[in-house]
């Protein structure tokens, strides 16, 4: 808003003034009136000034071929103006230019917007009692970027290559996501991690409520890979999967955009005695919830989504606490029918596959094995007393536990996880697979000693907890 003098001051105005963009807080030797603090007789016009501003003028100077006493100009690195037009806005009814007078008693707004990528200028002036015009005052094709220093454009800039202008609609500048989320600021932190660190944020323009993930990428190489990778899971749409909106790119940073769930993650609703719990109804729901969505990324979609982490932070919970597994952060795809390929092995100490450690494939059955400590969590009251519903928890703990066969091929498919916990086959007896409760695994044990050796302590929480708690609720602690 802008509002120039003040009642008592009607009839009498300074030279103006200046919104303005410049390498510091304070112009050394600039002057004031009709310098309007900006520059000075010496140096007005350098080239040297890297100063850009938008001029409210209200007195004319000959000097700098003012077109008036009361115009909006454009002035880069002087006060002779690039483009100035009189004081005024277009109406919306017949875009006729309706007079402002600058020097008046009146507020006005104004705004200065400017879209990089267009390399467009748009200035718009309004009574305050208004709405913003649909015609700018101003409209003027220009590149800021000659003018300015690179420590001005920093704060805000972007990586954007040619390679990523084909995907234009799912990219989000830097700047809405640092106002969505007030700066980063650490209240409006969800929680971090050793993959980022996710922020709250609403959108400025459409106020959507959003989720924002910082993560750190390395090689400019595989950058192109994981953002086309990221594209194309944007177009994941499942009730069971948080929705990927976008990703903006700055510097070796990635910030990936989700849909922001209003329950949060479902671990603060299993860990560190919550103030609410889930009961067993909603528990379920959300293991048949996680079920159904790996499913869809293993057989449904048109390519093989793999996960890579699929663990209780890493499911959301919606306003009617459903589940859905978000953070397709790790997330790789390949073609159905072909091999997955050898990648750096990444994920979760505690919920990778042995089998993943020694290859370095990420497979449909790699997905699986995390769900052995995910349901078994989940089917417990509390961390201090696990304790059995009903005759499905007697199934998820079963089930949990097939999951977590050594030998890959033995685990069962998500299709099949889906049909287990439905009901429409049963369950194959766990002793015929070299399984209790007591192991977890003994059908091919040096499977997980090879892990085991690798990630001892990582292992050992993960999976002594597991059995403690499969072991109690198997052994008929009703």
């Amino acid at each position: 808003m802008y509002r120039p003098l003040s009642k008592k001051l009607q009839g009498i105005s300074g030279h103006g003034i200046a919104f303005v963009i410049a390498p510091t807080k304070g112009l050394r030797g600039s002057l004031p009136s009709q310098y309007l603090g900006l520059f000075n007789k010496t140096n007005n016009g350098n080239d040297t000034n890297h100063v850009f501003a938008v001029e409210l003028d209200t007195i004319y100077s000959s000097e700098f071929d003012d077109i008036n006493d009361n115009h909006v100009g454009i002035d880069i690195n002087g006060l002779t103006s690039e483009e100035s037009a009189p004081a005024g806005y277009h109406t919306n009814s017949s875009g006729r230019l309706a007079n402002l007078t600058l020097a008046s008693s009146q507020p006005m707004q104004i705004w200065v917007e400017y879209d990089g990528t267009q390399k467009q200028l748009n200035i718009t002036l309004a009574a305050i009692n208004m709405g913003k015009p649909s015609i700018p005052l101003l409209s003027v094709a220009l590149d800021l970027s000659p003018y300015l220093l690179d420590t001005m454009k920093r704060k805000f800039a972007e990586v954007l290559e040619d390679w990523e202008r084909d995907y234009g609609p799912h990219r989000f500048k830097y700047k809405d996501l640092y106002i969505a989320t007030k700066g980063f600021r650490d209240k409006e932190l969800l929680g971090s991690g050793g993959f980022g660190r996710v922020y709250r944020g609403v959108l400025p323009s459409s106020k959507i409520e959003i989720a924002v993930k910082k993560v750190s990428h390395e090689t400019r190489q595989g950058m192109k890979v994981f953002v086309a990778e990221i594209v194309s899971i944007g177009r994941l749409r499942h009730r069971n999967l948080v929705t990927l909106l976008g990703y903006c790119r700055r510097k070796g940073e990635l910030l990936l955009v989700y849909d922001c769930m209003p329950n949060g993650s479902l671990d603060k609703y299993l860990y560190d005695q919550p103030r609410v719990t889930l009961n067993w109804s909603q528990r379920f729901r959300v293991i048949k919830g996680v079920a159904s969505g790996l499913f869809y990324l293993h057989e449904e979609w048109e390519q093989v989504v793999i996960h890579r982490d699929v663990k209780a932070s890493n499911v959301l919970l919606d306003g009617e606490l459903n589940g859905r597994l978000g953070d397709f952060g790790l997330a790789r795809l390949y073609d159905h029918g072909t091999d997955p390929q050898t990648t750096h092995v990444v994920g979760t100490l505690g919920y990778l596959a042995p089998e993943h450690t020694r290859t370095g494939k990420a497979t449909t059955k790699t997905d699986v094995m995390p769900l052995v400590p995910f349901y078994l969590r989940l089917l417990v009251r509390s961390k201090f007393g696990p304790r059995l519903y009903t005759r499905r928890s007697g199934i998820g703990v079963k089930l949990g536990l097939l999951c977590s066969h050594s030998v890959p091929e033995v685990r069962p498919s998500m299709r099949q996880v889906l049909q287990f916990l439905d009901r429409d086959i049963p369950l194959p007896e766990l002793s015929s697979l070299g399984l209790s409760a007591s192991g977890l695994t003994f059908a091919h044990p040096e499977g997980f000693s090879d892990y085991a050796m690798s990630y001892p302590s990582s292992m050992n929480m993960a999976f002594s907890h597991s059995s403690s708690v499969a072991e109690s609720l198997l052994s008929g602690g009703r």
